[in-house]
């Protein structure tokens, strides 16, 4: 089971204002660390850098401590690698498609007549929005504007 523990404010974004943070919230919630299993985060340097990180600072706590790459993140970055084989102008073309027809009621109104017509009375789904960080979006986006 998962649940989120709660929020804390950090005082800085280094390594040892996030440790300093994290502990201080584990005391709070009276949980030790040394009883901690596993570490996930984005893999930043900040997070689970090799010399100076939450990481490497944590684990003077808790050296038994196992990181984990977030998943999702992980696949994130690769698909985000993966869209560097495309053209640039794939994406542009995908996200200006969306900007052209979002804005206008009477380009949205033209554009379904004209599907209906050749598609035989068949209502066009809607033309998607490409994610500015969400790179598995690309997919979706480009499979709409293809099929429609």
């Amino acid at each position: 089971m998962s649940t989120f523990a709660g929020i804390k404010n950090l005082e800085g974004g280094d390594a040892n204002s996030i440790t300093e943070a994290l502990l201080d919230f584990l005391q709070e919630c009276k949980l030790c660390p040394k009883r901690c299993i596993g570490l996930v985060n984005d893999g930043c340097n900040t997070m689970c850098g090799k010399n100076h990180s939450l990481l490497t600072k944590f684990r003077e706590h808790n050296p038994n401590i196992v990181f984990v790459k977030c998943v999702c993140h992980s696949i994130q970055l690769c698909s985000s690698y993966a869209m560097r084989v495309l053209p640039r102008n794939v994406e542009y073309q995908i996200s200006q498609t969306y900007a052209w027809f979002s804005h206008s009621t009477l380009r949205q109104q033209n554009y379904k007549e004209l599907h209906e017509t050749i598609n035989v009375g068949e209502a066009p789904l809607k033309i998607l929005q490409l994610s500015d960080t969400r790179w598995l979006a690309v997919s979706a986006c480009l499979n709409r504007v293809l099929d429609q």
